[in-house]
């Protein structure tokens, strides 16, 4: 087995430990007496529902490679880089799974990474994701270098050139913060709050009401109200009429979760999640704040796709760039007009416009709605020509 796949199936074991030492691990206890994680912080539904939301739609999103020709973006169909990238990134993932697991990874530990396999040529020819937490970036010499460690003790250095990094936050030049420990307060309190509403509905804090006696029940007096009380329980027995002897009163102490502020911390924990990671309320089918009806719903996710998803695209097309293109010339686009997409008649209105203001060709506007090739009389396309990556 070759140095790589060993390196390799060290980075693919699963974890027996967490990869963090005690002081780390004492870092990540918080004011709510919650232990925060990237792992236990998945168990809060807005979190989890928002790193899938932004990781899935990433990956849905079609990939263009161009290349840069005689002052025109030709569009690419075929070549290494290509099919890296649209095709198969490695022997087991697909376009999909890849660039799911870098938001992911991005979106919880800080930064998604993925080490860049080559060839002989220095062509890429892989890329392998990589656990965040075994990575730690060394900068020595004036260069920058990615120490990969796993739980065997094992570990490799990588020049930055071999390593795809895509840092969700940082403050320093070659560094990431997790946004789950800088936020690891907010998310202690929406475990706790969770772990709160729990036990009240598992443990009976809530009842619905207490007897009250003027005096002092003997024991034996106490089992006997119990035995009476018994009578009255169950759903068949609701709404009977109670009868109370001994100058006994029942008296009502009804402490419903919204009297705790339960419901009020939910909605205040995910409108706070939402505004760590920028995804609107009404994504995370929480509608308490919004309106469900006309364009301020639409608005809102285009303020999503604008301020949330288009940051995250330009900085992945210019790492992808930067670390796998050969060619200098060579563009990757995430095509955005899928998402984007309006009605089919106010589609058909702006293409008709493009169409007759000579902004976009025939064959332009059917590669945007999937459509088969024009061809000519010579059965060649009518539209603009497709080649090859010659890498």
């Amino acid at each position: 087995m070759s140095i790589f796949n060993k390196i390799k199936s060290l980075l693919y074991e699963t974890r027996s430990t967490p990869f963090y030492d005690e002081a780390d691990f004492e870092l990540k206890n918080t004011w709510s007496g919650a232990t925060v994680t990237e792992e236990t912080s998945l168990s809060v539904t807005a979190i989890f529902a928002s790193v899938k939301l932004i990781s899935t739609v990433i990956a849905m999103l079609p990939l263009n490679i161009y290349l840069k020709k005689d002052g025109k973006n030709v569009l690419l169909n075929k070549g290494t880089i290509y099919d890296l990238l649209t095709s198969e990134p490695n022997e087991f993932l697909t376009p999909f799974k890849f660039f799911s697991l870098m938001i992911t990874y991005n979106h919880l530990y800080g930064a998604g990474m993925a080490e860049i396999e080559r060839d002989k040529k220095g062509t890429p020819i892989a890329l392998w994701p990589l656990i965040t937490d075994y990575v730690t970036p060394v900068f020595k010499n004036n260069k920058l270098f990615y120490k990969i460690s796993s739980n065997k003790g094992a570990s490799t250095v990588l020049n930055s050139g071999d390593v795809l990094c895509l840092p969700y936050f940082g403050t320093s030049v070659y560094g990431w913060k997790s946004p789950i420990q800088i936020h690891r307060e907010t998310i202690g309190l929406a475990l706790a709050t969770a772990e709160f509403g729990a036990r009240i509905f598992g443990q009976g804090t809530n009842p619905s009401g207490f007897i009250k006696s003027p005096n002092k029940l003997q024991p034996q007096s106490l089992e006997s109200l119990k035995k009476d009380l018994e009578s009255y329980a169950g759903l068949g027995n609701s709404h009977r009429l109670m009868i109370l002897e001994h100058g006994l009163e029942f008296q009502r102490a009804s402490l419903p979760p919204v009297d705790l502020q339960y419901i009020e911390s939910r909605v205040f924990t995910n409108s706070e999640i939402g505004r760590i990671y920028g995804v609107p309320l009404h994504l995370l089918q929480s509608n308490e704040k919004t309106t469900s009806w006309g364009t301020g719903i639409e608005e809102l996710t285009l303020g999503f796709i604008s301020y949330t998803i288009q940051p995250i695209l330009t900085q992945l097309e210019q790492e992808l760039k930067n670390k796998l293109c050969i060619d200098p010339n060579m563009i990757i686009k995430f095509n955005l007009d899928g998402i984007l997409r309006g009605k089919l008649t106010e589609r058909y209105s702006a293409y008709s416009a493009a169409l007759s203001s000579g902004w976009l060709t025939k064959e332009e506007i059917r590669n945007k709605e999937g459509e088969n090739t024009l061809l000519d009389s010579n059965g060649g396309s009518e539209g603009d020509k497709i080649v090859e990556d010659k890498e």
